[in-house]
């Protein structure tokens, strides 16, 4: 049954006794004090039975825990045993000394519901904006944003490992729901055979997958499980990505290196492979915003690891109360100064502070001193001279720019510099060429330059998160899991952040509980 929370009794009287063993400066007196405040029973409305079952644990004590549990980075089994003997964990939980812990199933049950409800941004965002309300946060601070790597705990495979790990878990979940005596009785057989083939048997186990999709395609209602139909559209992507099929009727593995977006694991199907300089990982980015330079992490993104940094920007400052902010401005680095980001940023009244950037596209005429005409038909070089006509491109028009004995460029004293001792040159103009224009020459100023030093504070940030939080390597799989993880984990740090705040003599920092108390939050619908 849902019970939202309790007026705890027992036998034992701890209330004199948590004051001697629990410090006044502890981070388990504010999360006691505070984190309740983050959830409203609403939020859990739907989500369990009022008057189906026995007493069931409590909500709110459940969604604490979970919070508690991503704050030490604890696993299941860990938070169930600190739960029973930890008189911190105790106390931040409001339970009695004698009590029980919480079951590790419990808590994986709960999560999934939080999960299903999206509370775990909601608590975040709700914990930026009583900041906000009370004061501790002005309003005044600019958005700091960077992108980190998270490891997935998957290991690289080759095609046919991958492509047998894809079918051994398709089995297995048609033997969990009981459907595995429906199929034909030479397919189970013929999948479980786990050996590296030549190319002859290759083919024959190819044509058993295919013939296993085909009685899924015959069966529809067995894919109404939405676990089985995942893996199923898995194993179908592998064959296609992976299997090339021949004229004579057999069966090669492709060369993986020039797929894009390819799968590399049938354990945690959103993986990617990543690439970032010298690092090359698989699994996701996490994007980060933190404000100011107070240490405070308001937004938390996941994304796929052959995805582009600045793909995060718009849902990170879409979670933000930018009606709370004056001026909203985001600072980032150069993967977030192209021209797309800058358009979906003036979408929403942000200010983008970020280097533009250097892309084959980006147009370097600007300092060689060319000018180009409002309506990017016309191009000028520095003597004054027209450049030719301009070619529609992709995303801008090109200018070709040819050496010869009736051109100006014959006698030009700028040709050395203009053409580089070649017969001719192209010159691309970006259809937004006066916003990498505008950007190039902020870049100069030193609000700019302030700016850039501002931003290096996130990076200490997001390794602290990364490091100390343990989301450099999870256990957790799959975008919207590791999401969930990363930004409970942020909360956590948030809440350390805070303590640290309060107890620092050097700051007049303080909460006046009476006003938390009487801000009322959005509920879930």
């Amino acid at each position: 049954m849902f019970r939202w929370d309790h007026v705890q009794t027992s036998f034992y009287n701890y209330d004199e006794l948590w004051d001697i063993l629990i410090p006044e400066n502890s981070v388990y007196r504010l999360f006691r004090e505070l984190a309740p405040l983050l959830v409203v029973p609403e939020d859990l409305e739907g989500l369990y039975s009022r008057d189906n079952g026995r007493p069931s644990l409590f909500a709110l004590r459940m969604t604490l825990a979970c919070l508690l549990q991503q704050m030490h980075a604890s696993t299941d089994r860990d938070m169930e045993q600190q739960t029973q003997v930890n008189l911190e964990f105790k106390y931040a939980l409001g339970m009695a000394v004698d009590e029980s812990g919480i079951d590790a199933v419990s808590l994986f049950v709960h999560r999934q519901r939080l999960i299903q409800r999206n509370l775990d941004t909601l608590l975040l965002q709700r914990f930026i904006y009583l900041l906000y309300c009370l004061g501790i946060l002005t309003g005044k601070e600019p958005f700091l944003t960077d992108t980190t790597h998270s490891i997935s705990p998957i290991s690289e495979q080759s095609s046919a490992n991958l492509l047998q790990q894809a079918v051994r878990f398709v089995l297995r979940r048609l033997k969990r729901k009981g459907h595995i005596c429906q199929l034909p009785t030479d397919l189970p057989e013929a999948l479980a055979q786990e050996k590296h083939w030549e190319t002859s048997s290759l083919a024959s186990y190819i044509q058993t997958i295919d013939s296993l999709l085909q009685w899924f395609e015959d069966n529809p209602a067995l894919l109404e499980d939405d676990v089985l139909k995942s893996r199923v559209c898995c194993l179908a992507r592998i064959v296609k990505e992976r299997v090339i099929r021949h004229a004579d009727n057999t069966v090669t593995f492709a060369d993986t290196s020039t797929i894009k977006d390819l799968v590399i694991s049938a354990y945690d199907v959103d993986a990617r492979f990543g690439c970032k300089g010298k690092i090359h990982w698989r699994g996701y980015k996490i994007g980060s915003i933190q404000i100011g330079n107070t240490g405070f992490i308001a937004a938390s993104d996941i994304i796929a690891a052959n995805q582009y940094d600045g793909d995060t920007l718009a849902p990170l400052i879409d979670s933000l109360p930018l009606s709370l902010v004056e001026e909203p401005t985001v600072i980032g680095d150069s993967h977030y100064g192209a021209v797309e980001q800058r358009l979906e940023m003036k979408t929403r009244e942000v200010k983008v502070v970020a280097p533009a950037a250097r892309t084959p596209e980006s147009p370097t005429i600007a300092e060689e001193g060319f000018q180009v005409s409002d309506d990017l038909k016309r191009l000028t070089c520095p003597q004054g001279y027209d450049c030719g006509k301009a070619y529609q491109g992709k995303n801008g028009v090109q200018f070709h720019i040819r050496k010869t004995k009736k051109s100006p460029c014959h006698q030009c004293p700028l040709e050395a510099k203009c053409l580089g001792g070649k017969q001719k040159r192209t010159v691309f103009v970006h259809q937004h060429h006066d916003i990498i224009s505008q950007a190039r020459q902020e870049e100069n100023s030193g609000l700019f330059k302030a700016s850039m030093n501002l931003r290096k504070q996130i990076e200490a940030k997001q390794n602290e998160l990364v490091n100390h939080y343990g989301l450099r390597r999870t256990d957790y799989r799959g975008t919207r899991n590791l999401a969930y993880v990363a930004r409970m984990r942020s909360l956590g740090s948030n809440f350390r952040r805070l303590q640290r705040l309060l107890n620092n003599p050097k700051h007049s920092y303080c909460i006046n509980w009476e006003t938390a108390e009487n801000i009322i939050f959005t509920s879930v619908a």
